[in-house]
């Protein structure tokens, strides 16, 4: 695949997030995916974006930089939501938080195989315990 046809492969996926479609995950992500440092396989990655979504039920992400070669894709996020669920046993705060984070994106076969993922979560953890 050439490198735009993964760049838009990855933006299908950044929508399919914005949008909350799980289902869309199917038809982007190999099976076997591999999210370096969390899970490996498309239905333990489905539950656990559906997890955040449940914590952070109007999620959105917006793309600040994209940079891509060959078969990979990069991009710097910023990422806002409403905390309306429980998160990483942390109870509903109604706070609404921004974080931001890179991921890198392995694709082959028109597919995303692997996904590599920095998003600074003791921003996320200090907004939502607060003061």
């Amino acid at each position: 695949m050439s490198t735009e046809a993964n760049k838009a492969i990855v933006a299908r996926h950044a929508a399919a997030l914005n949008d909350h479609d799980l289902s869309a995950l199917d038809e982007i992500w190999d099976p076997d995916l591999v999210w370096h440092g969390k899970l490996r396989g498309l239905g333990l990655m489905k539950e656990l974006i559906a997890e955040s979504f449940r914590a952070f039920p109007d999620f959105r992400a917006t793309i600040d930089d994209e940079i891509a070669e060959g078969d990979r894709v990069v991009l710097r996020f910023t990422a806002h939501g409403t905390h309306e669920g429980e998160f990483r046993g942390i109870p509903p705060t109604g706070k609404r938080v921004t974080w931001t984070g890179i991921n890198i994106y392995r694709l082959e076969g028109g597919k995303i195989v692997e996904r590599w993922v920095c998003e600074d979560g003791l921003s996320l953890m200090e907004q939502l315990r607060g003061p």
